[in-house]
């Protein structure tokens, strides 16, 4: 799990750093919202299921506010 939010972190990050639409007169940020599932070795849930929990915290992390993201770890 720490990987993937260390990944979470550094897009997060690099949007910030090297926004790709700004220019001299207009600024548009961009932002990120991730949903992050993981699974301990000893329950071994189907790809489908690890999409499905990513896809809730993704929802849930939308619905928390932008640049956020939120993960979960089946155990």
């Amino acid at each position: 799990m720490n990987g993937a939010i260390r990944v979470a972190e550094n897009l997060q990050q690099l949007l910030r750093d090297e926004n790709p639409h700004r220019d001299d007169d207009k600024i548009c940020d961009i932002t990120v919202s991730i949903g992050i599932a993981t699974s301990a070795k000893a329950h071994d849930p189907s790809p489908y299921e690890l999409v499905q929990l990513a896809d809730e915290q993704l929802l849930a992390a939308k619905a928390a506010g932008r640049n956020r993201y939120l993960a979960t770890e089946q155990s």
